[in-house]
């Protein structure tokens, strides 16, 4: 499915991660940082709700990364481990990982070390939300 994918000058990718957590927003960063085409879009869920537009509930969005892979009038959506393999096929200069990613999800290790990362990363939410010096609690895990 992802395999066979590529980033066409004519695509446009979204990346929403949760910018409640300092390892995804580094993430993003550095997502940003290597998308010498400026194709990628990355957008925290917790400051924008445009992904309401494609059907994407928060609720999935708590549990992992999802990218929205806009080709002209048509999208697919990737979540997890699948999203992290697009995210790499987006960017070229990560091609050469991407292969040895790739057979770790093959042999299943993908999935379950991206579980594992999206089940313990650490949540603190910003400023913005918090009101009256209070900041409410983040979801509890599952």
């Amino acid at each position: 499915m992802v395999g066979h994918y590529r980033l066409r000058k004519s695509s446009s990718m979204t990346v929403y991660y949760d910018g409640y957590c300092p390892y995804c927003r580094a993430t993003a960063m550095s997502i940003r940082g290597l998308d010498l085409s400026r194709r990628i879009s990355v957008i925290s869920f917790r400051h924008d709700t445009g992904y309401e537009n494609y059907g994407i509930k928060i609720e999935d969005l708590e549990q992992e990364m999802v990218v929205l892979l806009n080709q002209g009038d048509q999208y697919r959506i990737y979540k997890g481990f699948d999203a992290v393999l697009a995210v790499l096929r987006g960017l070229p200069l990560l091609w050469p990982v991407f292969p040895l990613v790739w057979c770790l999800g093959r042999v299943g290790l993908g999935d379950m070390v991206y579980r594992w990362m999206a089940d313990n990363r650490l949540i603190i939410p910003d400023a913005k939300h918090c009101q009256d010096g209070l900041c409410p609690s983040p979801p509890k895990k599952q």
